[in-house]
């Protein structure tokens, strides 16, 4: 199989991929990222130019051969008194193509990518996950280009110093 890896700008996502199709898959596949519900703000968002701005950011797999999303991440980059911050939301790979290694790989192509953006000047990466989320926490803490490391005294905050 074949796949196309593609980081959008959300404004560009909205025309060339379909955001109802990815609500659809992060409630269809995403239930143990979904306790407090299902995700209906994204629309809303949307209408309201809140996701439309270049901060913003989502990241997609998608088999070539039946179109099908395979992976998604959201990222959006925000300002500090210190610099710029990325926060990366709803990691999630489709059930049928978990283990393959998409997670690793698109998460050090992050990673990377954040050291090397000019613009932003990141200087860290935030991730929430779940303690039940064992096999997310260990990709995490173990990726190539620098692991997340638990934020002291919480279970589940995630930072990468950049």
């Amino acid at each position: 199989m074949a796949y196309d890896v593609k980081r959008y700008p959300i404004s560009i996502a909205r025309n060339h991929w379909d955001l109802v199709a990815v609500v659809r898959f992060l409630n269809e596949q995403g239930a143990d990222l979904l306790e407090s519900g299902p995700v209906e703000q994204m629309t809303e968002a949307l209408e309201q130019g809140f996701l439309m701005r270049p901060e913003h950011a989502v990241y997609l797999i998608v088999d070539q051969e039946t179109r099908e999303l395979v992976y998604c991440t959201f990222l959006t980059r925000h300002p500090t008194k210190r610099g710029w911050v990325g926060e990366i939301d709803d990691v999630l790979t489709h059930q049928d193509h978990r283990g393959k290694g998409f997670c690793r790989a698109l998460m050090n192509h992050v990673v990377r990518e954040m050291r090397a953006d000019t613009y932003y000047h990141m200087h860290k990466l935030r991730l929430i996950s779940e303690p039940h989320r064992t096999g997310a926490r260990h990709i995490y803490e173990t990726l190539e280009e620098g692991p997340f490391v638990l934020v002291e005294g919480s279970d589940r905050h995630y930072e990468l110093k950049l």
